[in-house]
């Protein structure tokens, strides 16, 4: 079972709008699995707490406690891309649950052109050393009508998040390839259904890992 707990005004100015809260590695079912909300719940935020909750990271942590087959020793590794990319992805699909499907495939378009941003820019930023001018360059290709504050906003956030934009949105992209990988190779036979547990069932584990298994199944 779960609880939704608020997050303490102390710390909220620097808490993420909601936040799953990973149970201790001896976790056996008897406590409640804690999901914080910051401020009051809002309707806008469906998608983050998916992400959180439902068929995010609650989810994902309490199907892969339920696999008999897994080593000790693996309670003790957490692959955060795997974590993440999955929440991610999932939250995605829970928008078909309140809006039609026309509408969840044009809002999966828009966050994965969003995110390529992202990524693009955090390589640009960390990796090859953009400065704000060059940064800018790269959001006027895709962006029109952002002005200097906000750029500078943007920039400013991407320096002081190193590679957490690709921990997300790359995993995202990967998990998409392996579905796609799935769909040509069972063609009628896929499931969506059999997707999503051989990808759980595969637990926290890195993404070569994950593909070496479907390879093999």
């Amino acid at each position: 079972y779960y609880e939704l707990r608020k997050v303490d005004e102390s710390i909220a100015a620097a808490s993420s709008p909601a936040f799953y809260y990973t149970p201790a590695i001896d976790y056996n079912g008897s406590e409640p699995q804690i999901i914080y909300i910051n401020g009051d719940f809002d309707n806008s935020l469906y998608t983050t707490y998916a992400h959180e909750g439902l068929p995010g990271h609650m989810y994902q942590f309490s199907y892969f406690m339920t696999l008999k087959d897994m080593h000790p020793i693996r309670s003790l590794v957490s692959h955060t891309s795997n974590a993440e990319g999955w929440a991610n992805y999932t939250e995605r699909l829970a928008v078909k649950y309140v809006s039609d499907q026309t509408y969840a495939d044009f809002y999966d378009m828009m966050e994965t052109f969003t995110e390529l941003f992202h990524i693009k820019a955090d390589i640009g930023i960390h990796y090859y050393g953009w400065n704000l001018p060059e940064f800018r360059e790269l959001l006027d290709t895709y962006f029109v009508g952002i002005d200097e504050e906000t750029a500078q906003s943007i920039y400013t956030m991407i320096v002081h998040n190193p590679a957490t934009y690709p921990t997300y949105y790359l995993s995202t992209i990967y998990i998409k390839n392996l579905k796609e990988k799935a769909q040509k190779e069972l063609d009628e036979k896929y499931s969506d259904v059999e997707f999503h547990e051989a990808f759980l069932s595969s637990g926290s584990a890195s993404f070569n890992v994950k593909n070496a298994s479907w390879n093999s199944t």
